[in-house]
């Protein structure tokens, strides 16, 4: 068995937080009342004037915090965020992710409050959020930090900012510059980047002090500065600054304000740049985000001054001068970027450069759509990763332009069914109202994603779902939007609206897009299933497989790879079981989806079932690394209840009942409301209590057991249950008949089942073969519906 299961780990999970493309240097004292700082408080503020590093420092600090190794901190940058208003979807869209997302009873609604909303996706135990850039927010960033607070007892708060945030309980890091020995290490630091063979000797140590003593130990203006030993020596640059800021001074003697300082070391860095170089870096200070060469090009160029065969070379004169970084992609620091924004106002391109911005990325998303349900899947995924901070950038900039919004939204949406962004439906509602302005077929699609496929995991009224499900037809909306296969469809049988379901289901699974019709063959396999009948259900998923491997889509694959095999559990095929769960974890790995946490779950119960508990101990052990690394921290309710399963079959019930109490902890520590995880810990604590014999205990828990299975739509395992019980109970009759009972609601006997094995192993040695058969028989033939209304009578 595992032994100190999900342990918090040893190594640094994947972090939300930007890389960092230089060497830190200095601020050991700082890192250490940090440090101190984030244990003792929950709210700390950096603060210090612009260009001395309090982001750096943030970043430093957290990335050695315990919460930073179990993927608990989130880096919001709030520089670009222009109104106070929208504070809230900034934080919104740092802290979603496909990871997070939170099981779908409460999942955040776009109703909500924006603080409850955040909360709620927050709710993840010791957790620590950083506030970028706070000065030009100050009041919202304080009233939103305090009311995160009070609602979050674990979270932690690390703001950088010009001024305190004036929040009773925070507590401040005053960031001053650098003492000189320190600042003269970073610039023989960067310098060294720019020029290697650079020393510090008698020639120029003199110079450099002078540097460092002239910018006040500013690491940002130091940086710059020494950026500038690509042309100029260090006598140069001393003289250049000491020339300038005699300007700046009009012969005042006083010591320039620190402020004023970096902004006329940027100042003259812009000036020496040359009249290409100042039109690319303004009108890159458009992306919110690092971008690709492409973009650049495409965004940036112009007719005149700058054609796009030359931005390329201009770019790399940007970088040489470090007014743009390069990782694999290219970035501007945020005040070298506020800098190149204002020009761009000032030359009058904005509004130009904007347009070219959206129109990019709008054609960049409608050339890749096709792709993410295709084989070009991982490529197609791939671009939109890299691309999403522009891409959300790009909708926001038409939604409040009225710019064919909804050209972007489309591909986007798609995307989200693989990203999880607690934004979505907030962006899907803002298109709709533009109202008539829409095309019919995408006002109906995008209703129906609003309505039947939101956030919340709620539907509105019978009336209204149908209306919005015959609209989807009426506009063939379908044509264009192939995942209304699914949205529109699987809401038709939920409800009961079977005359929509057999007029649209057949259309649905000849439909010409091939995605499409793969869908409605799953669509069709589940409500075959989920009505009892077995044989039709396994016979159209071979279909659904069969479909999707021409499609290529990998979480279709996965998916339905998933459901065989189940199929192939519950007909006793362990080999085939086993190696279709396999092939869907290995693709769910491949697209890095959300999903493999649970198929490498599902893969070890598969494995107990087959006799395999080593394998399936290995198993969650990958999972449980999985959880960490990914930072899926509602995974773990899977977890858990997989470990108490494998506890419980290899004889150990008080471990597998500790598992279980350690479930409904975490779920308190989570916020998760009791009724989402409630049902699943009745079936396990059944479970345990059968295999234990406490006859009176189980029995006590039966209605609870019920209500469970019907709650995860499979009936079919009460009825085993209480086969189980009714024996221990001394009723084999009873048992035998609630064992054939099994098989008239899911269409089958669990032939995977080795309990059910036994069981019925005892149910014959104690009737004979003759009369279990009869008896088993007779339940077997009850009609399905009837034998469901019995099970609920015991709820």
């Amino acid at each position: 068995m595992l032994r100190g299961e999900l342990e918090a780990p040893t190594r640094a999970a994947p972090g939300r937080l930007p890389a960092r493309l230089t060497s830190f240097v200095g601020r050991e004292d700082e890192l250490g009342l940090l440090a101190r700082l984030l244990e003792a408080s929950r709210l700390v503020t950096i603060v210090g004037p612009g260009g001395a590093g309090k982001t750096r420092l943030a970043l430093e600090a957290v990335s050695r915090h315990r919460a930073h190794k179990r993927g608990r901190v989130w880096f919001v940058p709030l520089a670009g965020v222009s109104s106070p208003v929208r504070l809230a979807d900034a934080v919104l869209g740092a802290v979603s992710s496909r990871d997070l997302k939170p099981p779908e009873q409460r999942v955040v609604a776009q109703g909500m409050d924006p603080v409850d909303r955040v909360a709620d996706l927050l709710s993840v135990g010791e957790a620590v959020l950083v506030l970028d850039n706070c000065e030009h927010l100050v009041g919202a960033a304080a009233d939103f930090g305090r009311r995160l607070l009070d609602r979050l007892p674990c979270l932690t708060i690390l703001a950088t900012s010009r001024e305190a945030l004036a929040v009773t309980g925070e507590a401040l890091c005053q960031l001053a510059p650098l003492a000189e020995p320190a600042a003269v290490r970073l610039f023989v630091d960067r310098a060294k980047a720019v020029r290697p063979a650079f020393e510090l000797d008698a020639d120029t140590s003199g110079p450099v002090a002078e540097i460092c003593q002239r910018l006040d130990g500013l690491p940002l203006a130091l940086e710059l500065a020494a950026a500038r030993l690509r042309s100029m020596g260090v006598d140069q640059i001393a003289k250049r600054l000491d020339d300038r800021f005699r300007l700046l001074t009009s012969g005042d003697r006083a010591a320039l304000p620190r402020q004023r300082t970096l902004a006329a070391v940027v100042e003259w860095s812009w000036e020496l740049l040359s009249e290409q170089e100042r039109a690319l870096a303004r009108r890159m200070s458009i992306f919110p985000d690092e971008v690709g060469g492409a973009a650049l090009e495409a965004v940036c160029s112009d007719d005149g001054t700058l054609p796009v065969e030359d931005v390329v070379y201009v770019l790399g004169s940007l970088v040489e001068k470090s007014i743009v970084q390069r990782d694999e992609r290219y970035r501007m620091l945020e005040t070298v970027r506020a800098f190149a924004a204002e020009r761009l106002r000032q030359a009058g391109e904005r509004e130009a450069v904007s347009a070219r911005f959206v129109g990019f990325f709008r054609h960049l998303v409608e050339e890749q759509e096709p792709g993410l349900l295709t084989h070009e899947q991982v490529k197609a995924k791939g671009v939109f990763e890299s691309e999403y901070d522009n891409l959300v950038f790009a909708l926001r900039a038409a939604i409040d332009g009225g710019d064919s919004a909804w050209r972007l939204l489309g591909p986007l949406w798609l995307y989200w069914n693989a990203r999880f962004d607690a934004r979505s439906d907030g962006f899907v509602a803002e298109v709709l109202e533009f109202g008539d302005a829409l095309p019919d077929y995408v006002r109906a699609a995008f209703t129906a994603m609003h309505r039947l496929a939101n956030n919340s995991g709620s539907f509105p009224e019978p009336a209204v779902v149908r209306a919005v499900i015959e609209d989807v037809y009426r506009t063939n909306a379908i044509d264009h939007y192939p995942m209304l296969s699914v949205v529109a469809i699987a809401p038709a049988y939920l409800f009961g609206f079977d005359d929509l379901l057999e007029r649209e289901l057949p259309r649905a699974k000849n439909h010409p897009h091939p995605w499409a019709r793969a869908a409605a063959y799953w669509v069709d396999s589940f409500v075959r299933t989920d009505r009892g009948d077995w044989r039709g259900g396994a016979e159209t998923l071979a279909a659904t497989l069969r479909e999707f491997e021409g499609v290529g889509d990998r979480y279709g694959l996965a998916m339905t790879l998933m459901s065989m095999a189940r199929v192939h559990s519950v007909q006793g095929e362990y080999g085939e079981a086993v190696a279709a769960a396999e092939r869907a974890v290995a693709l769910a790995a491949e697209i890095s989806s959300s999903d493999e946490v649970m198929y490498r779950s599902w893969l070890a119960g598969l494995r107990i079932r087959g006799g395999d508990p080593e394998g399936a101990a290995r198993d969650v052990e990958a999972a449980r690394r999985r959880v960490v690394d990914r930072a899926q921290p509602y995974s773990e309710i899977e977890l858990l209840l997989r470990l108490a399963d494998l506890h419980r079959r290899s004889g150990e019930v008080d471990r597998a009942d500790q598992m279980l109490d350690r479930l409904e902890a975490f779920s308190r520590e989570m916020s998760i409301p009791v009724e989402v995880t409630a049902g699943r810990v009745a079936s396990a604590r059944m479970a345990n209590l059968l295999t234990a014999g406490a006859v009176g205990r189980a029995r006590e828990l039966l209605p609870a057991a019920v209500v469970a299975a019907f709650g995860i739509q499979e009936p079919a395992l009460a009825a085993e249950q209480l086969a189980r019980l009714l024996l221990l109970e001394g009723d084999p009759v009873g048992a035998a008949t609630a064992l054939g009972t099994s098989q008239a609601i899911r269409g089958v006997f669990d032939r995977g089942e080795p309990e059910l094995r036994e069981l019925v192993s005892e149910l014959t040695a104690r009737l004979g073969d003759q009369e279990y058969g009869e008896i088993y028989r007779r339940g077997a033939e009850t009609p399905r519906q009837e034998a469901l209304n019995r099970l609920a009578e015991m709820a």
